[in-house]
């Protein structure tokens, strides 16, 4: 980064309504790249570029970058930056409006503000044929969410939801330190794959509701909770199902969801 642009930076002060943080150690920002796994011929969409920390290290190892910032004012400096660099194109645009069912293979990397951590989820479900891999970064307790396991206070509509459609692997930590101005909690990197085919097939926002609804009452049996949302009659409709309607919600696993999804939307 050159001097004058590390001045010019300075001047933009992250704005708050965008749960702005820029990563700020170089170090890390090579892990994140080295993550990737890039072979030199890769196209690359990065979300929310920032002050380009990332940038500097995807433009020397793939063919394209993608880059995709809303806040103009970053924009316009990021273009400063990088004016002679043939393999980057700067779009500024909300991630979450940002079209990318013409491409193919795409690999995604960023690092994601808390409050478009779900809305990115549905994002990525909806473009899941059109990328290969991604390498986000999340709030921790949100990378929890995701990780989760069956019997676990993490375990949630989103861990359930998302099994369905991706592999996901925590990767590592990043303390709340190297970022500025730190957050309030650490960031986990993760990997996130979409699989060929989801395991069940299910309209991924129908059946997140249905998630949802079931786990607004999370320590209540099912049978109860299905008593109150769908009515009692319901109850009789399900006991063919090899489904124990005596458990609670964190108890029941994916498969089990999906039967109960499957019989109660019809």
């Amino acid at each position: 980064m050159s001097e004058d642009f590390s001045q010019l930076i300075k001047k933009v002060k992250p704005k708050k309504s965008l749960s702005q943080v820029f990563l700020k150690n170089k170090k890390i920002a090579q892990k994140i790249v080295d993550s990737l796994e890039l072979k030199g011929e890769e196209t690359v969409l990065e979300i929310g570029v920032g002050e380009g920390i990332l940038t500097e290290y995807l433009i020397k190892r793939v063919k394209l970058i993608y880059g995709v910032e809303i806040d103009k004012r970053l924009v316009d400096f990021l273009l400063e930056k990088f004016k002679e660099t043939k393999n980057l194109q700067l779009i500024c645009q909300d991630i979450l409006q940002y079209d990318i069912s013409n491409q193919k293979d795409l690999i995604i990397v960023g690092n994601i503000p808390f409050s478009i951590s779900t809305p990115l989820i549905f994002w990525l479900l909806k473009y899941r044929k059109n990328f290969q891999k991604a390498v986000l970064s999340f709030q921790k307790e949100f990378a929890f969410k995701l990780l989760a396991k069956i019997k676990t206070k993490d375990y949630s509509p989103i861990t359930i939801l998302t099994d369905n459609f991706f592999i996901k692997k925590g990767l590592f930590l990043i303390d709340r330190k190297y970022f500025s101005p730190p957050p309030k909690v650490s960031t986990m990197v993760m990997l996130i794959i979409p699989k060929e085919e989801p395991l069940y097939d299910v309209n991924y926002e129908n059946f997140f509701k249905f998630l949802r609804t079931i786990f607004s009452q999370r320590r209540k049996k099912l049978m109860n909770i299905i008593s109150n949302n769908f009515g009692k009659e319901k109850l009789e409709f399900l006991k063919d199902l090899p489904v124990d309607l005596t458990k609670r919600p964190e108890e029941i696993e994916l498969k089990d969801f999906y039967l109960l999804f499957n019989r109660l939307a019809k």
